[in-house]
């Protein structure tokens, strides 16, 4: 069985990529604020203090069963907004952005077959805690790296971090 994680099992060599636990954490988001929607959520904890617009929503596939890691649904002005946020490390603490940025799958010594080889611009593809991890150097090490989220419609949208240095991009393919 796969974990829920979607890290290997210990002796496997293989990564599964899930939305399954981006599923299990809205669920949980929805049990403990009591709201009805993973959309509600959004907008209660985080969307409104951004100024991210009600019509940025989370409705993908639908409003009552949005896919939390998937299923957002705004305009680019609101998504830069969340970006900002998460580029300046203001949502959560730096701490907490820093591991979610860890090539997480590295750790396990696996290393990807790009998901689209259009969009890859680095050598080592890895998987962090939400998101793709693109190293210029074996293990990320002293190295820049592009932080990323397959977007949609050809939208890609990504965070670039070279030592201090960060900046925001996307890319149509």
């Amino acid at each position: 069985a796969l974990p829920i994680s979607g890290a290997p099992e210990e002796g496997e060599d293989k990564f599964h990529y899930a939305e399954t636990k981006w599923f299990v954490l809205g669920a949980m988001a929805m049990e403990i604020t009591g709201l009805p929607t993973y959309n509600e959520v959004f907008h209660a904890k985080l969307g409104n203090r951004l100024g991210i617009s009600e019509n940025c929503t989370f409705s993908y596939p639908s409003v009552a069963a949005s896919d939390p890691g998937g299923g957002m649904v705004c305009s680019m002005d609101d998504y830069h907004k969340f970006l900002i946020a998460v580029f300046t490390k203001t949502v959560v603490s730096a701490d907490l952005v820093d591991f979610a940025e860890m090539p997480a799958t590295m750790l396990k010594g696996i290393e990807h077959d790009s998901w689209n080889p259009d969009m890859v611009w680095a050598e080592y593809l890895y998987y962090g805690h939400g998101q793709w991890v693109e190293c210029a150097a074996r293990g990320c090490t002293g190295a820049p790296r592009k932080i990323s989220s397959k977007g949609a419609l050809g939208w890609y949208p990504y965070i670039w971090r070279n030592g201090t240095e960060s900046q925001i991009g996307r890319a149509n393919v």
